[in-house]
């Protein structure tokens, strides 16, 4: 599909037409280069069908010996079972399809995602052992079942985009219906059960690497939770005596050379504010990638992408970083919670050292619209959206309106209908949203109140206005996370700091605002969590006077 495209674009420019996006006609040859043949295989409708059974867990050894019902119940661990994948079509398995005449496990299965493993309808991630060879070219089969995700398919809709967006790699996905059989308990009897659609997305690991024609000896990192910053305490060379793999994995998960030397020197520029930030992009990273990665995002508004659900990869031979995507299942209109003003548009950047030096440069922000105008208009479009979701549609119509997956009653076909209608608009509201966000000045972080005396000093960091505005901070204090009854209240602080006298014993609340000369508003970074109501309360910190 991208070569498609390719050629579509170098044809605009030989007949001099007004292809005029000086990036439009991406040269593959200079940045990541994806395999376009391993997507022609599939079709984005179609429904693989796979059987797993859970084998019985008194024959395993001691780190498998689990039953089905202790995997799904125990979300805080990363227990595993073993398992036999099978591939079948209409209810059987038939000579040649995957794991046939197979009685024996083939790999080991656990829960996968953060939020999902909390979720009644589990997903799974399936490793088949390396002597039982690869399924349709996947080591790793991850099964989602979106559960937080009505229609099921924003992820899928963002990486079958993917697909024609040059400058960036896609992942392999596809619908599949899942069949499992549990035997953990011994019960040979028992037959295939019903799961449901899934979707499987494409692992990314060595074997993406070798099945995309990447380097297999890159280095490769998962970001767990990762902004930019040094990390002096955790990321260290693996000869560093006080090298910690599990503190260096809270940070960034380790998915391929573990020679950690080319990362530490772009951290090391990243934070240097001597080098111009566009030196900076241009040593270590592809420009075209990074810029397309942060359109995309906000195109989509995929608000959980500040500092994690992306990948980082280099090749071996050179020095350049490469994002790639993962996890948009709260995209197109998907995330059904409050949010802070900060969470959305170019600001859900702004806690990103990279991002943040990289959106302080006018001409930077002026080329990050441009590639928003570009996708919105010639890929990423609403005409495109209703045609891809309407291959979809009968697929979610037929397992949503049957059991298991009908079972989950935050579904029904009208909500799904109407999520289907409402995804293609969200392209233009969400560029919209960007424009308005660049107005506002920038989030910060709230320090924890400071007590000095009979005084309390509340500090903050300092925001940023892209158009030069002046910038004001508003403060105030309740003792109710609501603030129904203000105990205070100070607003045209210019400085990034108020001293508050005279406050009682008890336990508080202070909110932060800031905003600039136009009287454009802006949260800070800060979320306070009620942990009696869950309720969530942006711009926001408890504190105590003692």
């Amino acid at each position: 599909m991208k070569k498609n495209l390719t050629i579509l674009l170098i044809l605009c420019i030989l007949l001099l037409t007004s292809c005029s996006y000086k990036t439009g006609a991406y040269n593959k040859d200079k940045g990541i280069i994806d395999n376009d043949d391993i997507y022609e295989d599939e079709a984005i409708n179609s429904v693989k069908e796979l059987y797993i059974t859970v084998m019985p867990s008194e024959d395993q050894s001691h780190e498998y010996k689990y039953t089905f019902e202790e995997l799904n119940e125990n979300i805080d661990e990363k227990l595993e079972v073993r398992v036999l994948l099978q591939e079948g079509k209409d209810g059987v398995i038939r000579p040649g399809d995957f794991g046939y005449g197979l009685t024996d496990a083939n790999g080991k299965m656990r829960l996968r995602g953060q939020s999902a493993k909390t979720a009644e309808q589990k997903s799974y991630r399936v490793k088949l052992d390396k002597e039982a060879g690869l399924w349709d070219s996947y080591r790793v089969v991850n099964l989602n079942k979106h559960a937080f995700d009505y229609t099921r398919t924003r992820n899928k809709l963002t990486f079958d985009y993917l697909q024609d967006i040059p400058a960036i790699n896609s992942l392999r996905n596809q619908f599949v219906h899942v069949y499992i059989k549990d035997l953990s308990k011994g019960n040979f009897n028992e037959k295939f059960k019903d799961y449901g659609l899934f979707t499987n997305i494409e692992n990314v690991d060595t074997t993406f690497l070798k099945n995309h024609k990447l380097d297999t000896k890159a280095s490769l990192y998962k970001v767990e939770n990762f902004e930019f910053y040094r990390y002096k305490e955790s990321i260290k060379l693996k000869t560093d005596p006080e090298y910690d793999i599990e503190e260096f994995e809270k940070i960034l998960e380790i998915k391929g050379n573990d020679d950690h030397q080319k990362l530490i020197n772009m951290l090391e520029d990243v934070n240097n504010e001597s080098i111009h930030i566009n030196d900076v992009i241009s040593k270590y990273f592809d420009r075209e990638n990074y810029i397309t990665w942060m359109a995309l995002n906000i195109l989509t508004d995929n608000i959980d992408i500040g500092s994690r659900n992306f990948y980082l990869y280099s090749p071996s031979n050179e020095n350049k970083w490469y994002f790639l995507p993962w996890d948009y299942d709260k995209g197109w209109g998907g995330y059904h919670y409050s949010r802070g003003k900060w969470q959305e548009g170019a600001s859900i950047y702004w806690g990103g050292v990279l991002h943040k030096r990289f959106l302080k440069n006018k001409e930077n922000v002026k080329e990050l619209s441009e590639k928003i105008e570009y996708l919105s208009k010639n890929i990423i479009t609403e005409e495109r959206t209703n045609e891809l979701l309407a291959q979809y549609r009968p697929i979610l119509n037929y397992y949503l309106s049957r059991e298991p997956d009908s079972l989950d009653k935050s579904i029904s076909l009208e909500k799904l209908e109407k999520e289907l209608q409402e995804m293609p608009k969200s392209i233009e509201k969400n560029k919209e949203t960007y424009y308005k966000s660049l107005e506002k000045p920038m989030p910060v972080f709230m320090d924890e109140p400071l007590k000095i005396g009979g005084q309390y000093v509340f500090k903050w960091t300092k925001s940023y206005d892209l158009q030069g505005d002046l910038i004001e901070y508003n403060i105030d204090i309740s003792d109710s996370p609501e603030f129904e009854t203000i105990i205070y209240h100070k607003d045209g602080i210019v400085d990034t700091e108020q001293i508050v006298n005279g406050l009682d014993l008890g336990k508080y609340y202070w909110r932060l605002q800031i905003k600039d000369s136009n009287g454009n508003i802006q949260d800070a970074f800060d979320i306070y969590r009620n942990e009696k109501t869950l309720k969530y309360y942006f711009s926001i910190q408890p504190f105590y006077v003692h």
